[in-house]
């Protein structure tokens, strides 16, 4: 038997049956929402310079285009994110940057002070 202590008391736990302490029956309701409909947003991935979309139904990565601000070329990208409102971030381990999917340009957001 494995005890687990809470900050709230100490409570066992039986590792054969986990519900053999329970004593209210197990809510076998259907759920009163449906499943979530699968994703239709687009699947990105990127390398130090490349920004890429995958393409989920000819299984491939199609090629969008180098990082690039107003001065050029920015490599170095660590990675990339989207946020709740679809708008694309990526960083180097110096600068933050908002990123136009569409054309891999970046704008700068901010710098930033990664120590190791």
């Amino acid at each position: 038997m494995i005890v687990l202590l809470w900050t709230l008391g100490c409570v066992e736990y039986s590792l054969q049956d986990p519900l053999a302490n329970v004593d209210t029956p197990m809510d076998t309701a259907q759920p009163l929402v449906d499943e979530p409909e699968a994703a239709k947003a687009a699947v990105y991935a990127n390398t130090s310079t490349t920004l890429f979309e995958f393409d989920t139904q000819a299984q491939k990565f199609d090629r969008i285009g180098d990082f690039r601000d107003a001065t050029g070329t920015v490599d170095s990208f660590v990675d990339i994110a989207i946020d709740l409102q679809g708008r694309m971030f990526g960083g180097t381990m110096e600068q933050l940057y908002r990123v136009d999917p569409a054309t891999a340009e970046v704008e700068p957001v901010c710098d930033i002070s990664v120590s190791s």
